[in-house]
């Protein structure tokens, strides 16, 4: 009879407790993890391989629940002790570094969020095979780095390898293409790339609505993007017509982050501008855009700094 601290008992436990975050239930997970790791520190040592590999668990765990600094410790000491093991290749390993890329993300370490993500993309990649669907998160990811920082070629390549590879996991018509197409159209329109990018949102737009019905919050992606090109196309009307759609979506609760919000009115602001119809209610708008981006992330800050130049300049 197995007692209550042999090193099976803690296998069982992280097992269940690696099925429950998988589930989405981390708060659960990581206290499952917290008597495993307990029973490895006692059995096998805090060094010892195992302890690292449950070590990263337990960071997917904390990262789940928002505790990001204590994620980050959990997940670099676990990558410190596996490399002093020698274990350099594992989906393990692949899964803590984009863990850490998004943990440094959200901290506005751009940088360091872009060679976590490479490090996991080259490591799924070899563990997996290029076109696996985890390659395809990472490239997004990439991607969605590259745009922050206004690298929009670099973005859209990756943006490109990312749809491919979900498309060919999912098909042509999953809603989750259309995210991926709606990210490859964004780096296209911000290359000028506007009748290709317009192409690629009417097709997000109609798979949203297809299959997530007109009124989902989703369908305002494309629609504010393609009011973003008619604007630039100078076609107002137009815009005027797409951008209050969208915005009607993202003034439902919960349907958009703040930065979302802001740009949506700001692309409407500039299409109401543009037509001549109603300047008084663009002002409003772009100063509720401006609002909105006080407190947004550091890839929201160029966006903050546009509207305020085009305030001014219609204000001053």
């Amino acid at each position: 009879e197995l007692g209550a601290e042999h090193p099976v008992v803690a296998d069982v436990t992280a097992a269940i407790a690696a099925s429950l975050l998988r589930r989405g239930e981390p708060a659960k997970a990581e206290e499952l993890l917290q008597v495993a790791m307990m029973i490895d520190a006692r059995t096998r040592g805090e060094d010892h391989p195992v302890s690292g590999a449950r070590l990263l668990v337990h960071g997917a765990a904390l990262l789940g629940l928002d505790r990001r600094d204590e994620a980050r410790a959990a997940l670099e000491r676990g990558l410190a002790i596996l490399d002093a093991a020698g274990a350099t290749e594992s989906l393990a390993r692949a899964r803590a570094h984009a863990d850490l890329g998004v943990i440094a993300r959200r901290a506005g370490a751009i940088e360091a969020a872009i060679d976590h993500h490479q490090r996991a993309a080259a490591l799924f990649e070899r563990s997996l095979g290029a076109d696996d669907p985890e390659v395809g998160a990472q490239r997004n990811a990439l991607g969605n780095l590259a745009f922050a920082r206004g690298r929009n070629a670099e973005a859209r390549d990756h943006y490109q390898r990312a749809l491919e590879i979900k498309e060919a996991a999912l098909g042509p018509d999953h809603p989750g293409v259309a995210g991926a197409l709606n990210n490859l159209a964004n780096a296209q329109l911000e290359l000028g790339e506007l009748a290709q990018a317009r192409a690629l949102h009417e097709r997000a737009l109609a798979i949203f609505r297809a299959q997530l019905g007109e009124r989902h919050r989703l369908t305002a992606h494309p629609l504010t993007s393609l009011a973003e090109i008619a604007v630039r196309e100078q076609r107002f009307a137009d815009a005027v017509t797409l951008a209050s759609r969208a915005l009607e979506l993202r003034e439902e609760p919960d349907a958009a982050k703040p930065e979302e919000r802001a740009a949506t009115r700001f692309t409407l602001a500039r299409a109401l501008w543009g037509e001549g119809e109603d300047p008084a209610r663009a002002l409003a708008l772009a100063r509720e855009a401006a609002a909105l981006l006080e407190d947004v992330p550091e890839g929201a800050r160029a966006q903050q700094s546009t509207v305020r130049a085009w305030l001014a300049e219609r204000e001053g």
